[in-house]
């Protein structure tokens, strides 16, 4: 604790022998990444309050890791999928493994959705998947696919190794909570590239979880 004062009162000691562009310069060096993130957080949230407002679908899809939306399928896929699904996607492109400013930018803005409830499915890179998992520890923040009756089906046709599990910490009991989608294994009918291994997951807290269901048994 000592050595921190002495170091804070040294800063500022310099600090004051400093021009202000010496002083600038010091700044920009030592704090140019919170300073980045500020600036970021600013622009982000102008955006949202200056842009139009957003057509409301019956299911809002979160895509985020390393999915590249370059294939002309992906705009028809997108198209599809407003028209005869009242659903729509939103791609927040990043490698999580690595945070840049692109990817910072893009968890903001991801962050965002969550807050405003525009978010019914996830498709989660396991970085974020495993990062939104601890933000809770007294409920589940994903629906237990397995509970619901309508998915039954399409679980018993996934292998057991691509079934997502976890322990409900409510209960203690282990449920199904993503299903885990294989590079590119989409590629061919949505135009995605997928580049990592995605985990698929439902928002329990969907503004309509039956039309949720359906999405997912449509993209599937």
């Amino acid at each position: 604790m000592l050595r921190k004062v002495l170091l804070m009162k040294n800063n500022r000691e310099m600090l004051k022998e400093m021009s202000f562009k010496e002083k600038a310069s010091y700044v920009w060096e030592y704090y140019k990444f919170h300073i980045l993130v500020v600036i970021v957080a600013i622009v982000i949230t102008l955006d949202i309050i200056m842009a139009p407002d957003i057509p409301s679908y019956g299911t809002n899809i979160l895509a985020l890791g390393q999915i590249f939306t370059i294939d002309e399928r992906y705009d028809q896929y997108v198209a599809s999928l407003k028209e005869t699904q009242n659903a729509n996607i939103e791609v927040f492109y990043g490698d999580w493994s690595n945070e840049d400013q692109y990817v910072m930018e893009h968890n903001m803005m991801f962050i965002l959705r969550l807050q405003s409830q525009e978010a019914d499915l996830f498709l989660l890179n396991p970085i974020k998947y495993e990062q939104l998992q601890v933000f809770e520890d007294d409920e589940a923040v994903f629906l237990a696919l397995d509970t619901v009756p309508q998915l039954q089906g399409l679980l018993d046709n996934y292998s057991e190794d691509l079934l997502v599990k976890g322990i409900d910490p409510a209960t203690g009991q282990s449920h199904v909570y993503g299903l885990l989608l294989l590079d590119d294994s989409m590629h061919s009918m949505t135009g995605l590239s997928i580049r990592e291994p995605i985990i698929l997951c439902i928002n329990p807290y969907a503004k309509d979880l039956d039309h949720t269901i359906a999405t997912v048994q449509y993209i599937l």
